[in-house]
C-alpha cells in the first residue's frame, strides 16, 4: 500500500525554526548589528526544544547571518531578507 500524503510542514524542526526567526527578524525590522533573542526567549515564544534551538542558531552562525558570543548574546550580521529584491 502507498502512503499518505499529509498536508502539513514535514521539513526538519530546525529549518522550520529558522523560516520562523528569519521571517520575525524581518518583520522586526533587525539590521547588522541589533541583538537578537536569547535561546531562553526563543524558546518562550516558539515550541521548540532547547536542542532545535541551539542547533538552529548554530546553523545561522555557520551561514554568516549571526554572531554568537558568549556571556554577551548573538547579534545580526546579515539581513538576507532584505538583500532579495
Amino acid at each position: 500500500m502507498g502512503r499518505t500524503a499529509l498536508n502539513k510542514d514535514i521539513s526538519p524542526r530546525h529549518l522550520q525554526l529558522r523560516s520562523t526567526l528569519l521571517r520575525r527578524w524581518k518583520t522586526k525590522g533587525l539590521e547588522p548589528g541589533d541583538k537578537i533573542e536569547s535561546q531562553n526567549e526563543i524558546i518562550k515564544f516558539c515550541d521548540f526544544s532547547l536542542i532545535t534551538v541551539m542547533k538552529t542558531l548554530r546553523d545561522l552562525e555557520v551561514e554568516g547571518i549571526i554572531r554568537r558570543q558568549v556571556g554577551k548574546g548573538s547579534y545580526v550580521v546579515q539581513t538576507p531578507w532584505a538583500e532579495a529584491h
